[in-house]
C-alpha cells in the first residue's frame, strides 16, 4: 500500500520518505518509525520530529498529535538508543583488524581453566588480538606459549599483552 494512502502524510512528508527510499507502508512497517526517521535524516533531509510522530501515528492508526502527546518520551528514547547503535556500528566498520574466529583448542583451554567469563568480559579488540596472536604462531610450542600467557593474564585480570590493563567501569 502506498504511503500517500495513509493519514498523517502530506506531500512534503511523502517526498521526504521517498527520498529516503520508503515508498510503501510495508517498507515503513518493516523499518519501524524510529529507523525510518533515521533513514530520512541520513538521506540529507532536514526533517522535524513531527515526521517521526506522523510515521508512528500511521503505523498505530492514530493522529500524529496524539502520538506526540502520549508517546514522545518512548520514541525519543528509542531514537537515542538507535542512534547510539548506528554510531557504534559505523565505528566498528572503520576498524581494519582482521576478525579471527575462536578455534576449538582455545575454547577448550578457557573452559578447562574456567576463564571463559573472564575472556568474555574483555573488550572485543582484546579477544580478537589474543586469538590472532595465538593462531599466527607457526610452531605448536609457540602457540602453546602464547595461549599460556593469555590464560595467565586472564586469571590475573589486570594485564593485557604484558601491559597493565584496567577494566573501564
Amino acid at each position: 500500500m502506498n504511503i500517500a494512502d495513509f493519514p498523517n502524510f502530506g506531500p512534503k512528508s511523502q517526498q521526504m520518505l521517498a527520498q529516503a527510499g520508503v515508498h510503501t507502508i510495508e517498507q515503513l512497517r518493516e523499518l519501524g518509525a524510529v529507523r525510518a526517521y533515521l533513514q530520512v535524516k541520513q538521506s540529507g533531509v532536514n526533517a522535524s520530529l513531527n515526521l517521526l510522530w506522523a510515521m508512528e501515528g500511521a503505523l498505530s492508526n492514530r493522529h500524529w498529535q496524539d502520538v506526540a502527546k502520549h508517546d514522545r518520551l518512548r520514541l525519543l528514547l528509542a531514537l537515542e538508543d538507535t542512534e547510539k547503535d548506528t554510531v557504534a556500528t559505523a565505528k566498528m566498520a572503520r576498524i581494519k583488524r582482521e576478525r579471527h574466529p575462536m578455534p576449538d583448542f582455545i575454547r577448550d583451554a578457557l573452559d578447562a581453566k574456567k576463564l571463559t567469563a573472564a575472556y568474555d568480559a574483555r573488550p572485543p579488540y582484546q579477544r580478537n588480538d589474543y586469538i590472532g596472536w595465538i593462531t599466527r604462531a607457526k610452531l605448536p610450542a609457540t602457540q602453546q606459549k602464547h595461549l599460556d600467557q593469555m590464560l595467565d593474564e586472564l586469571e590475573r585480570g589486570d594485564v593485557y599483552m604484558k601491559m597493565v590493563w584496567r577494566k573501564k567501569s
